[in-house]
């Protein structure tokens, strides 16, 4: 309860924020502003073709052995979306594993594993796609300097992570006797609790089974990013005046991600126009043209992600009172 309020709050401050420079002719000339249906058309089947995409990511990063299909791994992407968009407090992170616990084999803490990679391997591309962009566009001799920064930490912060699941992988029998040894320092029945979640956390770092595995998840999350980051820019289309770069896409998914992890109301509403509204004036927009397409991404954004949730929540015949009754029991 107190992170919902929390959300509400901060929602209703960036809301502020967002607005608090228009006046009243602003407004007028805000509603004025055309709204072309093919952009929004082609944004809106973007974003959803990368929801679907990071399912068949979600599969590459489960075992090699879990039979889970890769549809119901889309869907149940789809349907964290829908979930975040009505509902407080991240609720769809939950229901996301939920549905996918009872068609897999993995353990929870490999399917968590799972998700904890899935988020590393999204803050990594989008890190490195955003300072590419800034890099790219040379906004300011500073911002460029800082992002060549970044790229590097990052480059070497995936180096190790590679490195360590080489080693994990291809020396079991040291890994095992590693986990036995530090579960070894927890009392009693603790022990085999804790060294059941680290064998878990190990069977869950599956980035690097082999080349062509880790050839495909790197190449779905640069899918997943680069649909997303083109149906953030064709929406850009939709107003008139010189053809806005691509890497504009890019920039304002950043913003997004960023508004994302804020604490907020449901659909991150507020934080969501701020963040884009400031992005874009940063790489020289107008304010009133970043306002307007910050409030339109949203609905674009938020009704797409939606319907694509309705769809497989319909399709694929969710048991949403037996669902319930398996999360009373686990908590």
């Amino acid at each position: 309860m107190r992170r919902a309020l929390i959300g509400l709050a901060l929602s209703a401050v960036a809301i502020f924020l967002a607005m608090k420079n228009l006046r009243g002719e602003d407004i007028s000339a805000l509603f004025a502003l055309p709204v072309r249906i093919w952009p929004v058309l082609g944004s809106g089947a973007l974003i959803s073709l990368g929801v679907i995409l990071r399912g068949f990511r979600w599969k590459l990063l489960l075992p090699p052995d879990d039979p889970v299909p890769r549809r119901l791994l889309s869907g149940a992407t789809a349907i964290l979306y829908l979930v975040n968009n009505i509902l407080p407090a991240r609720a769809g992170e939950v229901v996301r594993l939920l549905l996918v616990r009872k068609h897999c084999r993995s353990t929870v803490p490999t399917l968590l594993m799972s998700v904890v990679v899935e988020r590393a391997l999204d803050g990594l591309t989008l890190s490195l796609s955003v300072l590419a962009s800034i890099v790219l566009l040379d906004i300011s001799p500073t911002m460029t300097a800082r992002a060549q920064s970044f790229g590097v930490i990052l480059g070497i912060l995936l180096l190790g992570i590679l490195l360590l699941e080489v080693f994990t992988k291809r020396n079991p029998e040291t890994t095992t006797r590693w986990i036995a040894r530090v579960s070894g320092w927890a009392p009693g029945s603790m022990a085999g609790r804790i060294e059941a979640i680290l064998c878990g956390v190990v069977d869950g770092m599956n980035l690097f089974t082999s080349p062509a595995r880790f050839g495909a998840v790197v190449g779905l999350s640069t899918a997943v990013w680069a649909c997303t980051g083109a149906g953030f820019w064709i929406l850009l289309l939709n107003y008139t005046g010189p053809t806005p770069s691509v890497l504009l896409g890019p920039i304002v998914t950043g913003a997004v991600a960023f508004a994302a992890s804020v604490p907020a109301a449901p659909g991150y509403l507020g934080v969501f126009q701020l963040a884009v509204k400031e992005a874009l004036q940063a790489v020289g927009s107008e304010p009133l043209v970043a306002l307007h397409y910050s409030m339109l991404l949203w609905a674009v954004n938020w009704t797409s992600n939606n319907l694509l949730g309705l769809y497989y929540a319909w399709t694929l015949d969710i048991d949403w009172g037996q669902m319930r009754q398996t999360e009373l029991k686990s908590q």
